[in-house]
C-alpha cells in the first residue's frame, strides 16, 4: 500500500531535521527542468510559470540563485501548503516516521515521485504547465509506471492534476476519496478549503494510527467527516459531514 499526495506551491526553505534522507529517483530528468527555468530571462519565466509581480519576482530569484551544491530538505520538511499543515511531525513517534517514510509518496513536476525523506531544493512548477514544449504528464509517465509497478493498492489523497499521472498505466486498486458537507436539504457540498484540510487530516490520522487496512480506513473520524456506506463504492470513499440541526 502507498498513499499518494500532491506537492504544494508554498514552500519552507530552512532545513530543520540533521539527519540525510534519499536522493532523488531521476536526477538527470530534474535536472534538466531546473537548468531550463534558470536560463529563462524574467519574462520568459513567468510566460512558462503562468505567474507574474511579486511572485515572479522570487520565484526568478530562486532558479537564478539556485545551484545543486545548496542545502536540500526533506520534502515532508519543504511542503507547507494547507494538506502539509495537518502534520504533526514532531509528536511522530520512531514507528510513525517509519510509517510516513515508507507509505507517502508526493507526485511532482520537478522529481516525480518522492518518498517524505527524499531530499529536495525547493522550486515552482506545477504538472499542468509545459516548460520548453514538455509534456510533464508524458515526461515522468514512465518513470511513475515502473515505480509502481508492484504496488498493489494506492491510497490516493492527490488531486487529479497530479493522480492522473499515476492512474494512466497502474494495474492495481486505487481509492479516491471525497469529502462533503450534508446541507439542509440532504444534498452535498464540496468546500474546496476543506478538501485540503481533510486530505491532510486523513493521512495523519493514517501515520498516526500506522493504518494498513481499507475497513480501519473507514473507522477514521476527521472532526466530523465520517465514512457514508450508502455514497461510497469499492474504489470511491465518501467522508461526509452530516448536516447539524
Amino acid at each position: 500500500m502507498k498513499i499518494i499526495l500532491s506537492p504544494s506551491k508554498t514552500q519552507n526553505h530552512e532545513r530543520k531535521r540533521k539527519d540525510k534522507g534519499k536522493n532523488i529517483l531521476k536526477e538527470a530528468k530534474t535536472k534538466e527542468l531546473f537548468n531550463y527555468l534558470k536560463s529563462l530571462s524574467k519574462e520568459d519565466l513567468g510566460e512558462e510559470l503562468d505567474i507574474q509581480g511579486n511572485l515572479l519576482d522570487r520565484t526568478y530569484e530562486l532558479y537564478q540563485e539556485h545551484s545543486f551544491e545548496d542545502q536540500t530538505l526533506p520534502a515532508i520538511e519543504c511542503y507547507n501548503g494547507s494538506v502539509f499543515k495537518q502534520l504533526d511531525l514532531e509528536s511522530y513517534d520512531q514507528e510513525q516516521f517509519s510509517y510516513l517514510q515508507e507509505k507517502l509518496i508526493i507526485i511532482s513536476p520537478m522529481y516525480g515521485p518522492l518518498h517524505s525523506d527524499t531530499e529536495i531544493w525547493p522550486y515552482r512548477l506545477e504538472m499542468r504547465l509545459k516548460p520548453d514544449g514538455i509534456n510533464l504528464y508524458e515526461y515522468w509517465q514512465e518513470v511513475m509506471k515502473d515505480y509502481f509497478a508492484d504496488v498493489d493498492l494506492i491510497v490516493n489523497l492527490a488531486s487529479n492534476e497530479y493522480s492522473k499521472v499515476v492512474e494512466k498505466n497502474y494495474q492495481g486498486k486505487i481509492i479516491d476519496f471525497y469529502f462533503k458537507e450534508e446541507k439542509e436539504d440532504g444534498s452535498l457540498k464540496t468546500v474546496g478549503y476543506y478538501v485540503k484540510q481533510n486530505r491532510g487530516r486523513m493521512l495523519e490520522q493514517l501515520i498516526k494510527k500506522q493504518v494498513k487496512s481499507l475497513e480501519a480506513v473507514k473507522n477514521i473520524n476527521l472532526e466530523g467527516y465520517v465514512f457514508n456506506e450508502d455514497h461510497s463504492s469499492e474504489n470511491e470513499f465518501y467522508f461526509i459531514k452530516p448536516f447539524e440541526k
